[in-house]
């Protein structure tokens, strides 16, 4: 199955509850990094900014996984609950989503960017 042409598409061929929560997602990081540009990469919803990549979005049969999402934050502790990889973040459809804690990892991850 070919990769959808944008997120748009990305999202609508979800079901619930992946739908909604890519949605807010997608809207979390936009809040966030405002001049990050969207994109289809690697088969998942990408965001880049300053022309690197920023996060991606992968919606599973039992969560979202967002990446990467870099060790050397200084809240660690929180993302820890959350962490399925090195630099992976798993969001179960089960659980509270922990939107707060996305914007703050991905604004760390546009800092760390533009420095």
């Amino acid at each position: 199955m070919p990769a959808p042409p944008d997120i748009d598409t990305y999202i609508a061929a979800q079901s619930e509850p992946a739908r909604a929560i890519l949605t807010q997602l997608r809207a979390t990081i936009r809040a966030a990094v405002p001049d990050a540009t969207e994109s289809i990469s690697y088969g998942m919803a990408a965001f880049h900014y300053l022309g690197q990549p920023l996060a991606y979005l992968a919606a599973w049969k039992h969560h979202i996984g967002l990446y990467p999402v870099d060790l050397d934050t200084p809240f660690e502790a929180d993302i820890a609950p959350y962490r399925a990889a090195r630099d992976t973040v798993q969001l179960k459809y089960k659980e509270p989503v922990p939107y707060d804690l996305v914007r703050r990892i991905v604004a760390a991850r546009a800092q760390k960017l533009s420095a």
